[in-house]
């Protein structure tokens, strides 16, 4: 029996493992020797995936000060603060779950602020007037982070992402889906955050809009927001190897039968 090329279509980091563990053992051995060797290969699968069995991955992005024709420029952007909401669209390049939201955001240039930066995940609008704008009747989940993980006030100084988590919202997302992040206060305080955008519209699979409270309008801005996101997907590697170990356990199961 030839050596079987199961390994074929595994990341490269299995290729220890490939020729540890001769295939032909296992036609040649008795059956619970293969059902070892099968559960070996769901060890492995297992210890070999990471936390969760998902893998982290950039989806989006649009750094601010990397579409600057000047990294020293001082870019602006709004203000986040009672009465200012900032939001961006974006489109989702892959299927999996929303994993994290990072954004480019300062503290407030007058004041250091005291509140929270709320960021609250929506859909679109998909008719009439403001088909692509954000959909604030929509609300997929919220978190917040507290002002110290921001950095301080700097016009001149590329601000860097600070990310947020939203793995615990469970938002289930698939390529091609168009959604929408708000940044807003968690209290009344003035000049609370600031948000750096592009000044240009660079991002073509989204737009940032300034949402205004008092009429209850939208304006899209031309700019974008500077902002990342991560999708979680599923890990292939080790889940090909609990998959082979399973049916490495089933198929001799099945020949014992047969002979």
């Amino acid at each position: 029996m030839n050596n079987l090329r199961l390994f074929r279509y595994l990341p490269s980091q299995f290729d220890p493992l490939s020729k540890m563990i001769d295939l032909r053992f296992v036609s040649e051995q008795s059956t619970w020797q293969a059902v070892l060797v099968g559960f070996a290969f769901l060890l492995a699968g297992l210890c070999c995936r990471p936390v969760n069995g998902e893998l982290i991955l950039l989806d989006q992005e649009l750094d601010a000060f990397a579409v600057s024709t000047d990294p020293n420029q001082d870019l602006g952007g709004p203000n986040v603060d009672v009465g200012q909401f900032a939001l961006q669209t974006f489109t989702v390049g892959l299927d999996g779950f929303l994993a994290a939201l990072a954004v480019q955001v300062q503290q407030g240039a007058e004041e250091i602020p005291t509140s929270d930066l709320v960021l609250t995940i929506r859909r679109v609008i998909t008719s009439g007037p403001l088909v692509g704008a954000p959909d604030r009747q929509s609300n997929l989940g919220t978190v917040s982070l507290p002002v110290g993980s921001f950095p301080a006030f700097d016009s001149f100084r590329s601000a860097p992402f600070t990310s947020f988590d939203v793995r615990s919202l469970n938002i289930r997302v698939r390529q091609n889906d168009v959604l929408a992040f708000e940044l807003s206060s968690s209290t009344d305080t003035d000049n609370s955050f600031f948000a750096w955008d592009s000044q240009t519209d660079d991002y073509d699979r989204g737009s940032e809009y300034i949402f205004d409270p008092d009429d209850n309008s939208f304006a899209s801005i031309g700019r974008d927001l500077g902002f990342r996101t991560f999708v979680a997907v599923p890990e292939p590697g080790g889940a090909a190897l609990v998959t082979m170990g399973s049916l490495l356990v089933i198929f001799h199961n099945r020949r014992r039968r047969e002979t």
